[in-house]
């Protein structure tokens, strides 16, 4: 099966297997990966809930120290926290990995990955079509830090890893703020 570190088994709401291979223990930290989107969007929910950002709230209203944003538009001015949470941004990007793909830049520059993303052309109307962005996702971590005044990173440790019990949380992070990367 691959790469197998650990297997857990829950039944009847009791753990009735617990094993680790290839070195791995519980207290190992582990990447996530793309995971971390549903974390992002569970940071999402949590300043939702109290109160400090709208599903409907534009995404560039949040960046207003990011003017001019590049390639802006009726398009991207309607791009909402809703459109980034499901992935209906309307942005002309690509998950596929080729030399120059919006993924491969992304991930491979040294950069304002905040502006990166609002600079980005738009395809078509936000809502329009479900595209997976990880880009996307980056952003909205960014919105969610800037809406809670915490970072998303501070965000989640107080307010979903404390209390689940959740320790150590590492995070790839982007230039020049060290914004962590919610995208994978």
């Amino acid at each position: 099966y691959g790469r197998v570190n650990s297997l857990l088994v829950a039944r009847n709401d009791r753990l009735v297997v617990e094993e680790y291979f290839n070195g791995w223990t519980a207290g190992a930290a582990h990447t996530l990966q793309s995971v971390t989107k549903s974390i992002a969007s569970l940071a999402a929910g949590l300043a939702i809930d109290r109160g400090a950002l709208r599903l409907t709230d534009p995404v560039t209203t949040w960046f207003s120290d990011y003017q001019p944003i590049a390639a802006f538009d009726a398009n991207k001015q309607m791009l909402t926290v809703r459109d980034l949470l499901t992935m209906r941004t309307g942005l002309d990007w690509t998950e596929q990995q080729y030399a120059g793909s919006p993924l491969e830049r992304i991930n491979n520059c040294s950069c304002d990955w905040i502006r990166f993303m609002l600079d980005w052309r738009m395809r078509e109307p936000p809502g329009a079509r479900f595209e997976y962005v990880s880009g996307g996702v980056i952003l909205l971590g960014a919105v969610v830090g800037r809406a809670t005044g915490a970072g998303v990173d501070l965000w989640l440790d107080a307010n979903l890893f404390a209390p689940l019990g959740v320790q150590g949380a590492r995070w790839e992070r982007g230039l020049p703020d060290g914004l962590p990367h919610t995208g994978g």
